[in-house]
């Protein structure tokens, strides 16, 4: 299975949007958010279906693995 990794805040479009472009395009894809600050706080107000969680800049090796078995048992 796949996951996409994308980061939350892009210059042409923002990472809320492209998660929702995944959920119609590729509903079983989970997508994982980066930012350098954190959101998982404020995910609850507007989270697109497909965003399976976020990972905090820089992103540490040992997080990135625990939100990709997530993701993918999702």
């Amino acid at each position: 299975m796949d996951v996409l990794l994308a980061p939350l805040v892009m210059p042409d479009v923002g990472g809320f949007t492209l998660a929702d472009r995944v959920a119609l395009e590729h509903p079983a894809l989970p997508v994982l958010l980066v930012s350098a600050y954190d959101h998982e706080s404020r995910s609850d107000q507007r989270r697109p279906r497909s965003v399976a969680g976020f990972l905090r800049r820089p992103v540490e090796v040992r997080e990135l693995g625990v939100m990709l078995k997530r993701a993918l048992a999702c």
